[in-house]
């Protein structure tokens, strides 16, 4: 599992930090000096059978 954050519309991404904790996921994303910013978030996943997909959420929310 990979995350990634864009505050410019993703013409550059920054990987987030990801676990896995009891079969669940978790990410964080740092927001530091991105106060008024949109984020769209790429979500990547994979199995052991080598499928896997990619899932981009334009705008998927402001930073406060």
């Amino acid at each position: 599992m990979r995350l990634s954050y864009s505050y410019g519309g993703g013409e550059t991404w920054t990987r987030a930090e990801t676990a896995q904790r009891s079969g669940r996921w978790t990410a964080t994303v740092n927001h530091s000096g991105a106060k008024g910013k949109q984020v769209t978030l790429r979500a990547e996943l994979a199995d052991a059978n080598g499928k896997s997909v990619v899932q981009t959420v334009t705008r998927a929310y402001d930073v406060r």
